[in-house]
């Protein structure tokens, strides 16, 4: 954080001081975090989870609208061929993934992907991900062209 930076996050303090008086103390303490200069405890000027990278909020875009194309694909196949498939979105590992936060913040806060309203967003295992990376490069690579999905690119995401 510059100086710049933090001198305006200061005087936002400072005002939030004056005017809410209810949590003077509080906000008042982080200006004097600030004031201190130690980088290290600027965090606990901040509350709620650090910023989420770009790259991290285009894949879960990327996954969850995987899924809910692989859902409206194998709905549209035969009753006796949809009971081969079971994609089922099962989260992120809340622990250990910055999707999750991610995921939680569009579904529930965003209205995004409303397929999983009220739905567990935490899988608890770190094996989630990896696999839904691997299923989405298959995914790409099969629907480049056209978008259709078939029975048979069903089967080749679902062995990834």
């Amino acid at each position: 954080m510059t100086r710049i930076e933090r001198q305006l996050l200061i005087n936002q303090f400072k005002l939030l001081a004056f005017l809410d008086e209810e949590n003077s103390a509080e906000h008042t303490r982080k200006v004097e975090l600030l004031e201190s200069g130690h980088a290290g405890l600027y965090g606990e000027v901040f509350s709620g989870q650090e910023e989420t990278a770009a790259a991290v909020g285009e894949e879960t875009h990327d996954i969850l609208s995987m899924f809910r194309h692989l859902e409206n694909a194998v709905a549209a196949l035969p009753v006796d061929q949809q009971q081969q498939f079971d994609f089922q979105f099962k989260g992120f590992d809340a622990n250990n993934d910055p999707h999750y936060a991610f995921t939680k913040f569009i579904i529930e806060k965003e209205g995004l992907y409303d397929e999983h309203v009220g739905k567990p967003l935490n899988s608890h295992t770190r094996s989630t991900l990896p696999k839904y990376q691997k299923m989405l490069r298959v995914y790409n690579s099969l629907t480049e062209g056209s978008g259709e999905l078939g029975f048979t690119e069903l089967q080749q995401i679902a062995a990834a």
